[in-house]
């Protein structure tokens, strides 16, 4: 049998299996193809992944500005935000209320 075949010999074997095997074979075949070709180096000739070294040790928590502290407290009490159409209901309801 050749290793580019799939055979499932059950028949309650889901379509959904066969059809995610054969998009992963031709994943895997793609990427293949690509690494093989010649333009390959060039691609991989201008990637470069940066690894920091830590400069001291210090450490740097993230900074988060108060506003946004501030919103997260009021959502995590159970406030909401104020939409249209609660200051709609507030101001006396749909023929009432001009957003204008």
């Amino acid at each position: 049998m050749n290793s580019n075949c799939c055979l499932f010999v059950r028949v309650c074997v889901c379509v959904c299996v066969c059809v995610q095997a054969a998009c992963d074979k031709l994943l895997n075949h793609r990427v293949e193809v690509k690494v093989a070709g010649k333009r390959i180096g060039d691609a991989l000739n201008r990637i470069h992944i940066a690894m920091p070294k830590p400069r001291d040790t210090a450490t740097r928590p993230p900074v988060i500005p108060p506003g946004v502290q501030e919103a997260r407290a009021k959502r995590a009490a159970g406030e909401k935000k104020k939409t249209q159409r609660d200051i709609q209901e507030e101001k006396g309801g749909a023929g009432v209320y001009s957003q204008v």
